[in-house]
């Protein structure tokens, strides 16, 4: 087990086997493994949406508050997580009675594990409670509005308010680059949420709600369309979402935390490499795609799959990589999403 005052290289972190025992230690006995959501899906192994998230809070405030447990902020991180991956489940899947009740009962469980920790460290539950809310309203809202009335970037930030914990916490504040933080940790979930919605294609246009962020606003014809020439299109959401993790104040809101950097480069390194099965254009050297003009910043993402069918299509092997997971640990050489 780490001490608190660890600063190893993320790579090598045994985080993610804290946070799966962690949670394991809570799980109710009747819950089913097997058609719920997984422990591994709930903490968020080896990526950034998870313990990791924890372990850079820690570092970023262990020097302007004494006394901070690295611990409690790592559960703070896997158990927001959690419970939110645990009500996505709840709202998209056709779920019987037996396993409402279970998830309802681990979501009460990890509740009550996180309010424990709120106390100890003085944070109104209150602040999460009205997060929740807002999250359950954002999806409302998103049925039922029409496209055009939605910012598509700032309704994905709103559904997962509770996500960004522990950097929503009070505390939070402490550290002169938190808003910096925030609006990086804002442009990353958003590039995550684009490469899972893509990854989720098919699977999404059979769910009870289908939030699929490709499909908002498009009609059955376009959503096939959409679904069909996915290998073609994919070429260019991959540049445009190169262009906005590697925007400048994305860098900026990144740098100082090696945990942030880490994941940064890490995702400008797949895109670069994802690219490259699609064509030969490297972004981080050419000099074809750096005008602003040619991209969508996230903050007013409009982005038409159907007016986006690219000459180049990504060779179907590849295809398999492009979820969010291989983005934010590809240096790894990891290769296989049976390693996630």
């Amino acid at each position: 087990m780490l001490s608190n005052d660890s600063c190893i290289d993320i790579e090598e972190c045994s985080l993610d086997v804290y946070a799966l025992q962690r949670l394991n230690d809570i799980l109710p006995s009747f819950y089913n493994l097997d058609g719920l959501p997984n422990l591994r899906q709930c903490v968020g192994t080896k990526r950034l949406w998870g313990a990791s998230l924890g372990f850079a809070f820690y570092n970023d405030i262990k020097d302007r508050i004494k006394g901070i447990n690295l611990y409690d902020l790592i559960d703070i991180a896997i158990f927001s997580r959690s419970i939110l991956v645990l009500e996505d489940c709840l709202n998209d899947e056709y779920l019987d009675s037996q396993n409402t009740t279970s998830v309802n009962e681990f979501i009460y469980a990890i509740e009550h594990e996180l309010f424990n920790i709120f106390e100890r460290i003085g944070e109104p539950t209150s602040r999460h409670l009205t997060m929740r809310a807002a999250a359950r309203q954002e999806i409302s809202v998103r049925q039922y509005k029409k496209q055009e009335e939605i910012n598509l970037f700032r309704s994905s930030i709103n559904k997962s308010l509770i996500f960004f914990n522990p950097y929503r916490l009070l505390i939070a504040q402490k550290n002169p680059k938190w808003k910096e933080r925030i609006h990086f940790l804002e442009l990353f979930f958003f590039a995550c949420q684009l490469l899972d919605d893509y990854q989720d294609l098919r699977e999404d246009r059979t769910k009870k709600l289908n939030h699929n962020i490709f499909y908002s606003g498009r009609s059955d014809s376009e959503c096939t369309f959409i679904e069909a020439s996915r290998l073609s299109w994919v070429a260019e959401l991959l540049e445009q979402i190169y262009h906005n993790i590697n925007r400048e104040d994305a860098i900026y809101g990144a740098d100082g935390s090696f945990v942030f950097l880490y994941y940064q480069k890490t995702a400008v390194k797949f895109l670069n490499q994802m690219l490259a099965h699609c064509h030969n254009i490297n972004l981080s050297t050419s000099s074809d795609y750096t005008k602003s003009s040619e991209y969508l910043s996230f903050e007013n993402w409009n982005y038409n799959p159907c007016y986006s069918v690219h000459r180049w299509a990504l060779n179907p092997h590849y295809e398999q990589y492009i979820r969010p997971e291989f983005m934010q640990i590809y240096s790894s050489g990891i290769r296989s999403i049976k390693d996630i």
